[in-house]
């Protein structure tokens, strides 16, 4: 009986394992093992308190890994289910160079990359630095700046040891342009080293301070008032479109012995307006005589002045006309033979205006012979750098064109 037992038992084990071994083909068959690329996985990094890694602006801040396992695993792998760790605990300040280590919750990780990093480590420091007002813009020469005023009294600078020994000061950067009264802000100081370059990778507490700075009027400072002063006249006929100039004040020095009220409003020299008859730009120095005071900033005034003349109208009547473009062995007969002209122009050029001095076109090129056609005439002043608008009447002429052996008695122009 035991000998039947140990028997059956056997035949039992045996077709056990084959059955196992069928089971392992047909899901191995079904469900192979295969091999998938993840990237995007975030680099973890983990060292001992106290450091700060230097480099890590270096550093990849993701990387890609090789998984193997099932197809029904690695088919819904995803960058959560991959950790990659570059492990720095225990390593001492300096330059290292670590493998990255790597675990899947779905399969097995076969390949990093890139496989290894090289860190740079280093003792976090802290050191207390004065501050200093650095004045980017100063505010206009009549104001007198007082010593910037803190709500603290230094700043501490925190980070790589190395970095916090560049620093000597925080600089509190100060835009005091256009300021007539004090100034008070609060603001982010800045951690520069000796050459005042800023120092970057280290941090600075407080983040924010306040400062005020006392401004205050100079004594010894004025801001004044330009005129300018034109003498003469403009022609007659002619009139002022614009005046403009700049500066339109001016920064001035009292004397310690000034005696009197300082004026509100200074001088320039003189302006001669007199021929003007067009825009000019004049520079001219500002006129301060035997006042004793003494100009802190530009003393000339350029000066723009626009001038133009009074327009009227006038007509001319009997204005021969000029025939431009005739052609050998044709005749040209305009009619009518002369024009009147409204002339819309500056009123000192109208009024010595004569016939002679504008000039009436047609032009007759390019028409045939033994034709009448129709041309309209143009008027211009002879005087081309006179500004002027002339409407001539009729405004379209006759052109009876002939061959010059066939013009009619009687018909030739005098």
């Amino acid at each position: 009986m035991r000998q039947i037992i140990a028997q059956n038992l056997s035949w039992f084990l045996l077709s056990l394992l084959l059955a196992v071994l069928v089971w392992i083909t047909a899901v191995s068959q079904s469900n192979p093992f295969e091999q998938r690329r993840v990237a995007g996985i975030p680099l973890r990094t983990a060292y001992d308190p106290g450091l700060v890694i230097t480099n890590e602006s270096g550093l990849p801040s993701v990387v890609s890994a090789q998984i193997v396992g099932q197809r029904s695993d690695i088919t819904l792998l995803t960058t959560d289910d991959v950790v990659v760790t570059a492990d720095l605990t225990g390593l001492a300040p300096g330059t290292h160079t670590v493998q990255l280590e790597g675990t899947s919750a779905r399969g097995r990780v076969n390949t990093i990359i890139p496989s290894q990093i090289t860190v740079d480590i280093e003792v976090v420091a802290s050191q207390q630095v004065p501050i200093e007002a650095n004045i980017i813009s100063d505010p206009p020469p009549d104001m007198e700046v007082g010593a910037p005023q803190f709500d603290v009294l230094q700043i501490e600078v925190s980070g790589p040891q190395s970095r916090v020994e560049q620093v000597v000061k925080v600089h509190v950067s100060l835009d005091l342009q256009d300021q007539i009264i004090n100034y008070e802000d609060d603001i982010r100081p800045i951690p520069v080293d000796a050459d005042g370059n800023v120092v970057s990778s280290v941090t600075v507490s407080p983040q924010v301070v306040h400062v005020v700075v006392p401004i205050s009027q100079s004594e010894n400072v004025r801001e004044v008032n330009i005129t300018p002063r034109p003498t003469g006249e403009l022609p007659t006929g002619y009139f002022f479109t614009s005046f403009e100039y700049d500066p339109k004040t001016i920064y001035i020095s009292l004397p310690s012995n000034l005696v009197g009220d300082v004026p509100n409003t200074v001088f320039t020299m003189p302006i001669d307006l007199t021929g003007r008859t067009s825009d000019f730009q004049v520079t001219v120095p500002v006129d301060l005589g035997t006042t004793g005071l003494t100009p802190l900033s530009e003393a000339n005034v350029t000066v723009t002045v626009g001038i133009s003349a009074q327009t009227a109208t006038r007509q001319l009547d009997g204005i021969e006309i000029e025939r431009i473009g005739m052609q050998a062995g044709l005749e040209y007969r305009l009619e009518p033979a002369s024009v009147s002209l409204i002339i819309t122009a500056p009123q000192p050029v109208l009024e010595d205006l004569a016939p002679e001095d504008v000039r009436v076109i047609a032009d007759v090129s390019g028409l045939g012979a033994d034709g009448t056609f129709s041309v309209v005439p143009t008027a211009m002043l002879v005087d081309t750098n006179v500004s002027a608008t002339i409407a001539v009447l009729p405004a379209q002429l006759d052109v009876m064109v002939s061959r010059a052996d066939t013009v009619p008695a009687g018909t030739a122009e005098p």
